[in-house]
């Protein structure tokens, strides 16, 4: 998967620091230090928003902490099977998942501006973490 032009514009963070998952491996949150997973769903306008919110967040952080945002494909087998297995239902509301040392600190769904603070929030809980 690559990211449309819908979404590339979207970005306010540096591409090194953005992962595409690969649509035939499992998702192994264990592999992740520091990171944030959103599940993309090129069909949605309530992914694109969260992904904008998000991205206008994570560009307050740049400067302060280093992360790694990881896109999956919300219409991936795999992607899915991670979604149920973590309680919540595939809605293509850009799921995002907030990782620290392999494990879920935070999650939401179908959010945007105006939930800003709540995304602010989340994103600081990584912020006592070191740089890779």
């Amino acid at each position: 998967m690559e990211l449309s032009n819908t979404y590339r514009n979207l970005l306010q963070i540096p591409q090194n620091q953005v992962y595409i998952l690969s649509p035939d491996d499992p998702i192994d949150l264990s592999a992740i230090k520091l990171g944030i997973l959103f599940v993309l769903a090129k069909w949605s306008m309530a992914s694109q928003k969260s992904f904008r919110t998000l991205n206008n967040v994570m560009k307050e952080f740049q400067e302060k902490l280093y992360f790694k945002l990881y896109i999956a494909n919300t219409d991936d087998r795999q992607t899915e099977q991670f979604i149920v297995r973590n309680g919540d239902v595939p809605s293509g509301g850009g799921e995002t998942y907030w990782i620290k040392d392999g494990n879920i600190a935070a999650k939401m769904a179908s959010y945007d501006d105006s939930q800003a603070p709540k995304v602010r929030s989340n994103l600081s809980l990584l912020a006592d973490s070191a740089a890779p």
